[in-house]
């Protein structure tokens, strides 16, 4: 092999070196021109950014619902006759996972001889995970096989694959949604909550507000907490939309009858995607959303809570203001407590707010398209730009509905019409006509 001698040590090195055996000397390659300059690269900031995004990441919910059952699984696996773990996973190990996690559940599928009267003492019946829950866990263990490296359809043949997408873990959830079917358990919607018992819940609020002598923390807390009860049902937000929507993305009219909300993250809202809604003022300043959301931001204000940034419903950490959002989780655990305290819980949930905005508006006279589109209830998106304000505030818009029905009292006929029809008052069994 031809030698080149170094143009600094002139020592000879093989025709294609890179560096000088005795110098160390770099040669310059063709493509590089002699005044080139390696960049400045700091490693440790691009390390900190890349850290920092998988924090965030790792922070949501369903990553830390993932996380849980990764490592439920992992134990399940590891008490198998076999001794299984996660890279010899088959499909059956999927299916017996998925059987052992039924203890958990709270579906009765009553036998066919069973009566299956709701709530009857006595029925032997098993209890068992619904069908929407089993097919969101597959969905879960399917990421879960996929960060572990076993992504790709099953193989039966070849034993490769993820196991949680095989065809036989697809046919056990329609098995189990079948099984549920025929025992009569229907997916259950959200117990609605409707204008009523929202009443009630702001007229108890007010009452423990007026309390003498109450923290700063706990005056903050309950501002809080009837701001955002009363955004979330006339706004039809999803709660945790609502609960990540930031303060600067709040706008007010000049006229102080509209407030609009910018939600730019959430459940359906990626990748740059937002929704714009709109809540109108009404004449009833106990339900009054805008009312309501000045006192909340009158009362940060006084309390010296800053809400120039950040998120606009915060938590609390003992007798501090978190900077941390109010979650849809917190929300639904003190609405629990709310309502034990009127003692009128009848299983509704944080997603109950949506359901009776729906519902009021639906029996209201608002078409099916402008209620879907008040409540985000399309795959869609449903992002609400500035131009599109005239559809937002025109005056049969679903936000001038509900403010209407709160109004005029027509909310509380549409509660009691529809909970007649869920009772199926005046219908009977056939069996029972005969």
């Amino acid at each position: 092999m031809p030698a080149v001698a170094c143009p600094e040590c002139q020592y000879s090195n093989d025709c294609d070196f890179r560096f000088c055996q005795r110098c160390g000397y770099a040669r310059r390659t063709r493509d590089q021109p002699p005044s080139a300059k390696l960049p400045l690269v700091d490693w440790d900031a691009i390390e900190a950014r890349r850290q920092q995004l998988l924090g965030q990441r790792a922070s949501s919910q369903y990553e830390k619902q993932k996380s849980q059952l990764e490592k439920e699984l992992f134990g399940f696996l590891a008490t198998a006759p076999n001794c299984r773990d996660v890279m010899s996973a088959t499909p059956d190990d999927v299916i017996g996972f998925l059987i052992w996690k039924d203890r958990a559940g709270k579906t009765v599928v009553h036998d066919a001889d069973c009566p299956g009267i709701p709530g009857a003492s006595g029925c032997p019946c098993p209890r068992r995970l619904a069908a929407g829950t089993v097919d969101s866990l597959i969905g879960k263990l399917r990421a879960v096989f996929e960060r572990s490296g076993r992504a790709g359809v099953w193989e039966d043949k070849l034993g490769m694959g993820n196991p949680a997408a095989a065809k036989k873990v697809g046919d056990y959830k329609k098995a189990v949604s079948e099984e549920q079917a025929r025992a009569g358990r229907c997916p259950k919607q959200a117990v609605p909550l409707f204008v009523d018992k929202l009443r009630n819940l702001a007229s108890l609020v007010e009452e423990q507000l007026k309390v003498e002598g109450l923290s700063a923390i706990r005056y903050f807390t309950l501002l809080r907490d009837q701001a955002f009860i009363k955004i979330l049902f006339f706004a039809g937000s999803r709660a945790n939309d609502l609960s990540l929507t930031k303060a600067n993305s709040v706008y007010k009219h000049v006229g102080g009858e509209f407030v609009l909300l910018n939600h730019t993250f959430g459940k359906t809202l990626r990748g740059g995607e937002s929704k714009l809604v709109g809540v109108k003022s009404c004449n009833d300043k106990l339900l009054c959303p805008v009312e309501g959301l000045n006192r909340y931001w009158t009362g940060c204000g006084e309390m010296g809570v800053n809400l120039s940034g950040g998120y606009l419903f915060r938590t609390t950490v003992g007798d501090c203001v978190s900077p941390n959002p109010f979650s849809a989780a917190a929300a639904g655990a003190r609405l629990k407590t709310y309502l034990r305290q009127l003692d009128e819980d009848a299983g509704e949930t944080i997603h109950s707010f949506r359901a009776g905005a729906a519902i009021t508006l639906a029996m209201s006279g608002v078409e099916l398209e402008g209620v879907m589109a008040h409540v985000g209830w399309k795959g869609r998106a449903t992002a609400s730009h500035y131009m599109q304000l005239g559809k937002v505030l025109r005056h049969n818009s679903p936000a001038s509905v509900l403010a209407k029905a709160a109004d005029e009292g027509t909310a509380g006929a549409v509660a009691n019409q529809y909970r007649a029809w869920d009772n199926t008052e005046g219908f009977l069994p056939v069996a029972k006509t005969l």
